[in-house]
């Protein structure tokens, strides 16, 4: 008897460990799903193909809309349209959206040839870096080629 107590008793606490890690996994999940939904809904809208940006110099009408595709590293590929007066920061929300990366997960962008790394722009300057100021950004854009997301590990993040 003492021996079915027990191991009823173990069945017991196993279902309620595995109830408690299926509970976190959820919890993860949805945390996850919000950070993306805010990550979207940061974005700016997507322009016409056709659009014009008249945000001032010469150079910036030319190039008014960039047509960028993104490489992530499960091996999709996404494309979106960007102003060129978007902020830079604006790219690196999108890919976080599609869940490219994860809330504390750095990440660049980076051109394959000539290799170029873009990174995430932080600090006060953030706000100022625009899509059309990035050159590699343009030059990939232009050119057809993507971006891929390529994952900073946490020693590099550091530098």
């Amino acid at each position: 008897a003492d021996a079915a107590r027990a191991a009823a008793r173990a069945t017991a606490e196993a279902q309620a460990e595995l109830e408690k890690q299926a509970s976190e996994v959820r919890a993860a999940e949805t945390r996850a799903a919000a950070f993306r939904a805010a990550a979207y809904a940061s974005l700016p809208p997507e322009p016409d193909p056709d659009e014009t940006d008249s945000s001032g110099d010469d150079e910036t009408e030319k190039r008014a809309v960039a047509r960028a595709r993104f490489a992530f590293p499960d091996g999709a590929t996404r494309t979106r349209r960007f102003r060129a007066s978007d902020p830079l920061a604006s790219a690196f929300a999108f890919v976080r959206a599609l869940g490219g990366a994860s809330e504390r997960e750095a990440f660049d962008l980076v051109t394959r040839f000539p290799r170029a790394v873009i990174r995430e722009p932080s600090g006060e300057g953030a706000a100022r870096e625009t899509v059309g100021g990035c050159e590699a950004f343009v030059a990939a854009a232009e050119s057809g080629g993507a971006l891929f997301v390529e994952r900073r590990d946490a020693t590099s993040s550091q530098k």
